[in-house]
């Protein structure tokens, strides 16, 4: 792939980490919310109440997966806008936990 065309594909491949982060962010916290609840418990250990915070470092881990193949990419702008756009989605768009 020529320069000129892998920097043609940079705003689209940040809109869609902006897209797919918010998505994946709003995703994670609602899983979260509901393990909170009714997560399953099992001897001594529980994913009920403050046990749901594994679930939000498993994201914060996937999305740091995610940043690999940008990063090889060189696609900048969608390295810096996943992870913010992840971070609304879990926390600021619908409330904390």
């Amino acid at each position: 792939m020529s320069t000129s065309s892998a920097r043609k594909w940079q705003p689209r491949l940040a809109t869609l980490a902006a897209i797919g982060g918010l998505a994946f962010g709003l995703a994670v916290h609602y899983l979260a919310l509901y393990l909170r609840d009714y997560g399953p418990s099992a001897g001594s250990w529980s994913l009920r109440g403050n046990g749901a915070i594994t679930i939000v470092l498993v994201g914060a881990l996937v999305v740091l997966a995610a940043e690999f193949p940008l990063v090889r990419r060189r696609a900048w702008p969608a390295v810096v806008v996943l992870p913010i756009a992840a971070f609304l989605g879990l926390f600021v768009l619908v409330g904390t936990f």
